[in-house]
């Protein structure tokens, strides 16, 4: 399981620095370099701990990292990403 999580968070901070840079901003979310590392690995862990409850990232033999929970972990990312977006939307528009 050890190498999951490390996978995860690695999926995590890979997705929080690439988010500003799509955008060619310093931050994706408006909170900063440091927000969008905040809130990719925190969804990268959650994605991957709901994979993990799911019997998705189930010890396989030979292999450090399970891909669906990888798999799950970016997906969580994506998501924690939009969330926080969607929280500095400014809609005074």
């Amino acid at each position: 399981m050890i190498f999951d999580m490390v996978g995860w968070v690695i999926i995590g901070v890979v997705a929080g620095l690439y988010a500003g840079k799509t955008i060619g901003q310093e931050s994706y979310t408006g909170r900063g370099p440091g927000g969008d590392l905040a809130y990719a690995v925190i969804g990268a862990v959650a994605g991957g701990l709901i994979a993990r409850f799911l019997s998705l990232g189930g010890p396989v033999t030979g292999d450090a990292f399970v891909w669906p929970s990888l798999i799950f972990a970016g997906l969580g990312t994506v998501i924690a990403l939009a969330f926080a977006k969607a929280q500095t939307v400014d809609r005074r528009s």
